[in-house]
């Protein structure tokens, strides 16, 4: 009996392994990941982060209900250090029942006027946080968020510059599609759907100096956590968009990444800044990965003269 069961748990995991390893990496030739760590007993389960403009000011939102701002050290164009202050906790309007109300803590995204929305899985909303002010904004609710998986609702949350906020669940029932919810200032909308591929779940994104989205999605295979990035033009969107892979990696190359940031340097790369959540676990790793997604114009115009061979 027990042989059975070794044998039968051997071959699942060589079927994950298959599985795993049968994914084909997509790897820009610029990718830096180090290790973050703070003597904080709050630190950890950083799930959300979003940068200034420039690249190097951060703020970053943990699923325990905590946040800190920090700043991107970089040498020679690649990530080499973090800095952050003593990491805050969120606050609340449920008096002194703070903890329930902003754990969760999944998606967030840096406003010009110095406020954050942050979007939360449990209890599935949007709340607006400013760190001056007593008390956050609760934005209006859906209808369909009233309805979403507890552990797989909104963790993907990105606004615009003309204000209008975009949102999407983890783990929608649909397993080929995932709905877009638009907020306007008064009211959501589901526009318009996003293409869902078997195994993957959407964990993070932000929209790039282009004005398309980009979404962060990661993958678990038994043995490791595998992530891609994924770019849409949604000027026009209308009925299931597929998008453009940017970025895929295979299971165990990064930690559980699950929030996304881009930016443009001032070599016109687009680039995009994930953290990983290491869900308090001391057997998982807390990291800062810098992906160079799009060179910029003047180094592919060098690319282009570039003489080829021929053979």
């Amino acid at each position: 009996m027990w042989r059975r069961i070794v044998v039968a748990l051997i071959a699942l995991a060589c079927l994950f392994l298959v599985a795993g390893l049968a994914v084909r990496e997509i790897l820009p030739r610029n990718v830096t990941a180090i290790s973050w760590s703070m003597e904080s007993e709050n630190f950890g389960g950083w799930s959300a982060v979003d940068l200034l403009p420039d690249g190097v000011g951060f703020l970053a939102v943990g699923d325990a209900g905590a946040f800190t701002r920090g700043r991107l050290i970089r040498e020679g164009g690649r990530l080499v250090a973090v800095e952050a202050g003593e990491p805050e906790w969120l606050k609340s309007d449920f008096g002194p029942w703070i903890y329930p109300f902003v754990e969760d803590a999944e998606g967030v995204s840096l406003e010009s006027d110095g406020t954050f929305l942050v979007s939360y899985e449990s209890n599935s909303r949007v709340w607006r946080h400013d760190p001056d002010g007593p008390l956050p904004e609760r934005l209006a609710r859906s209808k369909a968020f009233y309805h979403m998986k507890a552990n797989g609702s909104l963790e993907a949350l990105a606004s615009l510059p003309d204000g209008t906020i975009l949102t999407l669940p983890e783990k929608p029932d649909s397993k080929t599609t995932y709905p877009v919810y638009t907020y306007d200032g008064q009211s959501w909308r589901q526009p318009f759907f996003l293409s869902r591929g078997f195994g993957w779940n959407a964990v993070g994104a932000d929209f790039g100096p282009d004005g398309q989205l980009y979404l962060l999605e990661r993958g678990f295979v038994g043995f490791g956590f595998r992530s891609r990035i994924r770019r849409f033009d949604i000027s026009e969107a209308d009925g299931i968009l597929d998008g453009e892979m940017l970025y895929k990696s295979l299971p165990g190359r990064h930690g559980n990444l699950e929030g996304i940031a881009i930016w443009q340097d001032d070599a016109e790369r687009i680039r995009a800044v994930m953290v990983s959540d290491d869900n308090f676990l001391s057997f998982l790793r807390t990291q800062i990965v810098e992906v160079v997604l799009q060179e910029g114009r003047s180094i592919a115009k060098v690319i282009q003269r570039r003489p080829t061979s021929d053979r």
